[in-house]
């Protein structure tokens, strides 16, 4: 959902990032200095998102040149030829780390364009109402009357969703250590983000179960962002 967060011409809420496949044993790995540059070429330049097709729960997925890119930064328009060659060195190693890790999973490998934004996640049901979605949320009157008899089926995201809020900017996404780490009790841990649950109509929402998470505030957000948010899942599920 942070896609929503770009904009380019002629284009709606939400976007495809750019980029491309790679299979194993194609010759890729023995050629990175190539494959780095299509990445600047048609993956939006590092850092880059790498990630394999197969897998769920971060699985198999990575950010790669973020060092990179904050090394240039730090050394800016005055680093040497010396300087920058360290840099590609270090670049070129941690991809071929990454991908061999990726082509664990299987034999390609996807490279997607890095786009930093907010991470949403939410449920969505499909109701056959017809009063559509504006009219099926938490706390109207609709909501009690939804029925089968409309022939068109309508889309009704649930009216919470949960934000991961990232707390290290060296690693703004969620890795599978953040979702499959397990604490000294055995209970699930993350590392890198906490979450909250979030709202347009926070006063509307049945907070959750204490029993399930002991934060039950749900924190207010923009209408627009919500809206926008649910323009992207209708296309997500459209498609």
């Amino acid at each position: 959902l942070a896609l929503g967060q770009l904009r380019r011409p002629g284009v709606g809420p939400g976007l495809v990032p750019r980029g491309f496949a790679i299979r194993q044993g194609d010759g890729a790995m023995e050629d990175l200095a190539t494959l780095m540059e299509r990445v600047r070429e048609e993956a939006g330049g590092f850092p880059v998102m790498i990630k394999s097709p197969l897998e769920d729960n971060s699985r198999g997925v990575h950010l790669v040149g973020k060092s990179y890119e904050r090394g240039k930064r730090e050394l800016g328009p005055a680093a040497s030829g010396e300087q920058l060659q360290k840099l590609e060195k270090e670049l070129t190693a941690e991809l071929r780390e990454k991908l061999e890790d990726v082509f664990k999973y299987g034999d390609v490998a996807l490279f997607e364009e890095f786009i930093l934004g907010r991470e949403f996640r939410c449920g969505v049901i499909e109701q056959a109402h017809g009063a559509g979605l504006e009219r099926y949320s938490a706390g109207t009157p609709s909501a009690d009357k939804a029925t089968t008899d409309a022939a068109e089926t309508h889309l009704a995201p649930i009216p919470i969703m949960l934000e991961y809020v990232m707390t290290n900017p060296d690693m703004p996404i969620r890795t599978a250590a953040d979702k499959l780490s397990k604490g000294e009790q055995g209970q699930m841990v993350m590392t890198k983000c906490t979450r909250r649950y979030v709202s347009c109509r926070p006063d509307k929402c049945t907070k959750p179960d204490a029993v399930t998470d002991n934060d039950q505030a749900v924190h207010p957000i923009e209408a627009a962002l919500q809206e926008e948010i649910e323009a992207i899942v209708r296309q997500a599920h459209e498609a």
